[in-house]
């Protein structure tokens, strides 16, 4: 079946399940014999359930989505089953903004890298309850009118001391609601916590930075106020995590200026990357800091930097 609704196209959306059939109640559709799961967020009418506290476009461009289930813990059941389950079964996600009656297309979007995250939230009763915060990624779509993640929440936000990320109590939790995870999911975390203490041992200052720019803010993985740079770590030292990096530090020194602070950049890996990486990153004037295996310096990480 070719996709018979137009990008921006505002339509009521008893017209969109007479187009595609599926449920026509909640914000999660799973039309029959259909390769398309149909999903509608409106995060005014959500906050009775505790959707609009997570949703929205993030800085790292994915759009958070709350699954779902309106009393007690979410869990992977239903059409959060489908969803979780898309990227194998090839399903497409298509998103709406809502407007009662009305609902406008906003495209095309499958699962991030990082499928989902468990978040905490009140339900329809007022109950604390873990959610499900899907992760999606735009294929074809204008996500330019979505809501931002945070927008009204940032602004209150302060610098506060760094705290390492508690990536064994996130693993302890997915493998407990019966989720597989692996290590590598978490490795992120791990190695901003080990780097972070680390230069804490040092006697370095390190904070947590909300940078404002426009009406959200974002916020670099670590940064150590002693040196004036800002960090991007990633789980792995291939191209496609290297170049997310360079981009997401440029981004946060950029902002950072706007906001009156002069810092550096660098990006913090498990292991060096090719040598082309690493030229371009000193190009651009980006420290590379990385796990020392061997630790020749008795210390754990190292500086990498451009062999002549």
């Amino acid at each position: 079946m070719v996709w018979p609704i137009q990008l921006n196209e505002e339509l009521r959306r008893s017209e969109v399940h007479h187009l595609l059939g599926g449920q026509r109640f909640g914000g999660i559709a799973t039309p029959s014999n259909s390769n398309d799961i149909l999903i509608f967020t409106d995060p005014k009418s959500g906050a009775e359930y505790g959707y609009d506290r997570h949703e929205g476009m993030g800085e790292d461009g994915s759009y958070r989505y709350t699954g779902a289930g309106q009393v007690g813990d979410m869990s992977f059941t239903g059409v959060n089953k489908t969803i979780i389950e898309s990227p194998e079964t090839g399903k497409v996600i298509r998103l709406f903004l809502a407007n009662s009656p009305m609902a406008t297309y906003k495209g095309s979007f499958t699962l991030s890298d990082e499928r989902f995250t468990y978040e905490t939230a009140p339900d329809r009763n007022g109950q604390m309850r873990t959610v499900i915060v899907f992760n999606l990624t735009p294929l074809e779509a204008d996500v330019s009118e979505l809501p931002e993640f945070g927008a009204k929440e940032s602004r209150s936000i302060e610098r506060s001391p760094w705290k390492e990320p508690n990536w064994e109590t996130y693993l302890a939790q997915q493998k407990s609601r019966g989720i597989s995870v692996s290590e590598i999911s978490r490795s992120e975390h791990q190695l901003q916590a080990q780097f972070g203490n680390w230069l804490l041992a040092q006697g370095h200052r390190l904070l947590h930075l909300p940078l404002a720019t426009g009406n959200t803010t974002i916020f670099p993985d670590l940064f150590d106020e002693t040196s004036m740079t800002v960090f991007e770590a990633k789980r792995s030292s291939g191209r496609q995590y290297v170049r997310t990096a360079i981009g997401q530090v440029l981004d946060y020194q950029h902002v950072a200026l706007a906001n009156g602070l002069d810092v550096r950049c660098a990006i913090l890996l498990p292991g060096e990357p090719v040598k082309d990486l690493v030229s371009l990153c000193s190009t651009l004037g980006i420290e590379l800091f990385v796990r020392d295996s061997m630790e020749e310096n008795g210390a754990p990480f190292k500086k990498v930097t451009v062999v002549a």
